[in-house]
């Protein structure tokens, strides 16, 4: 009788092996109905998971939309006698506030990535997650000082931590549904991420609409408060999910690879087969992470792709998406009523939701070049000022 390790050999072993090839994916052709009555049980924990983007959304609009509220332009503001309130938000803390959370979100990622593939994506989701909270209460408690500068300052310290918990949370949650769903769901699973941060977005908004009827300080710290809802979710989803099969393996617990890859998937499911796919790609991963380096994504035909994802990446923010967050409060600077600049927060979110919807369905159609052209020139047309 052979033994375990004869079975199952392991990862150092593989890697002493040449003849490791790629992976061969039999139902990477699967289309998308087929591939959910395949694989329902890996789409019930994708979609449990990927709940824990709301909370993206919904911070994004509630810390950038609060300046919005009149409460808040009074604690945390000054006397300007021009606006409909009596108060303005100094031009100085609106842009640290705007800054030092996309910021915190940088540092998160990059924290994320060491530490996840340490400790594990199950306690990364979780450090995400209690971040989140200890950075919600910091903002909670920041009109308590008495000095003006030190509750912006708070409330400043407090947009840092938040951030960082949004890079944690976004970059761990990427990384396990990557690593848990076949290549036939992984692009329509990836593709819910806006979806999903657009309906946080859109309960933020609505909870920043209901409270501009609160005439009290309570209008913010309501809105504070509630963040904690959606900063929760992580915490429940990381408690419930199994670890990822594929750090397992590099930790060489194959055993508990097989037990994870036996719940994540239904009875007739190759269980050995799939986890000898994942040893040969972790191999070739290793492989190739020994022969190249970062320096090679700018050198040669890589320098091309490099170049294309950074576009890709940065496009949102050329077009002024993270001022967005902020425009109700830019747009009653020029006159307009707190509550009806609320409204166009809620109808621009809205359309937003729909486009993205629709933009699946015309990438698959005309394809992602011609959409992402055609939809720069809309834009330019749109906001660039025309003049007689």
């Amino acid at each position: 009788m052979s033994s375990f390790s004869d079975q199952k050999p392991s990862i150092k072993e593989l890697e002493c092996s040449q003849t490791v090839t790629e992976p061969a994916v039999n139902n990477d052709k699967l289309a998308l109905g087929a591939s959910i009555k395949r694989y329902p049980k890996v789409v019930a924990y994708t979609f449990a998971i990927i709940t824990g983007v709301l909370y993206v959304g919904f911070d994004t609009v509630i810390v950038g939309t609060v300046t919005a509220l009149p409460f808040f332009q009074r604690d945390f503001g000054r006397p300007e006698p021009n606006t409909e309130f009596g108060w303005a938000l100094p031009a100085t803390w609106i842009s640290l506030w705007s800054a030092l959370g996309p910021l915190g979100a940088i540092f998160g990622g990059i924290f994320a990535g060491w530490f996840q593939d340490r400790a594990g994506r199950k306690l990364s989701l979780t450090t995400g997650s209690l971040i989140a909270i200890v950075a919600i209460a910091i903002m909670y408690c920041s009109n308590l000082p008495s000095d003006v500068d030190a509750r912006r300052g708070v409330f400043l310290m407090s947009k840092l931590l938040q951030g960082s918990s949004v890079g944690v949370i976004l970059a761990t949650i990427q990384t396990y549904i990557s690593e848990i769903t076949p290549p036939c769901l992984r692009g329509p699973i990836m593709a819910l991420f806006p979806t999903f941060i657009l309906l946080g977005q859109l309960a933020g908004a609505a909870v920043i609409f209901a409270m501009s009827s609160e005439h009290s300080p309570r209008s913010y710290l309501i809105s504070f408060a509630s963040q904690w809802v959606f900063a929760v979710l992580p915490l429940i989803m990381s408690i419930i999910m199994p670890q990822s099969p594929v750090w397992l393996l590099q930790r060489e617990r194959i055993d508990e690879a097989h037990i994870v890859q036996r719940r994540l998937h239904n009875s007739d499911f190759d269980v050995a087969a799939s986890i000898k796919q994942m040893k040969a790609a972790i191999i070739l991963d290793r492989r190739q992470a020994a022969e190249t380096s970062y320096v090679d994504c700018f050198k040669s035909t890589d320098r091309r792709r490099t170049l294309v994802v950074i576009l890709a990446s940065t496009l949102p923010m050329l077009f002024g998406l993270p001022l967005l967050a902020s425009a109700s409060y830019f747009i009653q600077q020029v006159g307009m009523k707190a509550s009806l600049s609320l409204v166009f927060l809620l109808i621009g979110i809205a359309l937003g939701f729909v486009s993205n919807g629709v933009s699946v369905w015309i990438t698959s159609k005309v394809g992602r070049r011609l959409l992402t052209l055609a939809s720069g020139m809309a834009a330019q047309q749109f906001c660039t000022p025309q003049f007689a």
